[in-house]
C-alpha cells in the first residue's frame, strides 16, 4: 500500500461521534426532535442521511434499473420525499409518470421533465441538463423556488405516508 493508504489502514476502525450525532438532531429547526425519531429505512442512526437534506435543494436519485420496463423504487426515492425536498431521478424511462399514478406531484411547473421519456444514456444526458440549468439559479432564487414548492412537497410527503400495498395495485391494477 502507498503510506497515505496504509495511515488510513492504521486508524481504522473509525468510531461515530454519537453526541455530535445527538446535538445535531436536537436543534431547533431539526428534521428529527429526538435521537430516537430516525426513519426505519436508515438504520443504524449513524448512516441517517435527512440530517444533511437543510444543505440541499434537489436530489438526484439514482435508482438501480436504468433500463427495461419496470418500476422499482427504493429508499433513495423515499429521502427526498420525507426531507421535503425535489428531486430528479436517474431510472428507466416513465419512472416519473408511474410516481404521478401512485399521487406523488413532480417538478414540471419549475424545470422540464421530459427527461422521462429517456432511459439509459440518453436520460442521464438530459438529466445533465436540467442539472445545469438548476445550477445557473441564485441562493435567493433556490430559496424562492424551494418555498413554490412546499406545496407539492407537502403533498408528496402526505402520499408517502398513506401509501399502502392495496393503493400500490390499486394505481397499476
Amino acid at each position: 500500500f502507498p503510506s497515505h493508504d496504509s495511515h488510513f489502514l492504521k486508524s481504522c476502525p473509525r468510531t461515530i461521534d454519537i453526541k455530535y450525532l445527538r446535538d445535531l438532531t436536537n436543534t431547533e429547526g431539526s428534521v428529527f426532535q429526538h435521537e430516537n425519531s430516525y426513519y426505519p429505512i436508515q438504520h443504524p442512526s449513524n448512516l441517517n442521511l435527512l440530517q444533511y437534506y437543510k444543505n440541499i435543494f434537489v436530489d438526484i436519485v439514482v435508482e438501480p434499473n436504468v433500463s427495461g420496463n419496470c418500476f422499482l423504487v427504493t429508499e433513495k426515492l423515499w429521502r427526498p420525499i420525507l426531507a421535503r425536498r425535489p428531486f430528479i431521478v436517474v431510472s428507466n424511462a416513465n419512472y416519473l409518470s408511474n410516481l404521478r399514478k401512485l399521487g406523488f406531484k413532480t417538478f414540471h411547473d419549475f424545470w422540464d421533465e421530459w427527461y422521462d421519456e429517456y432511459g439509459g444514456p440518453q436520460r442521464i444526458v438530459e438529466i445533465e441538463k436540467r442539472i445545469e440549468f438548476i445550477a445557473s439559479w441564485s441562493t435567493s432564487e433556490l430559496t424562492e423556488k424551494l418555498n413554490k414548492m412546499k406545496q407539492t412537497l407537502d403533498h408528496n410527503y402526505q402520499v408517502f405516508t398513506g401509501l399502502s400495498r392495496s393503493k400500490i395495485e390499486l394505481a397499476f391494477s
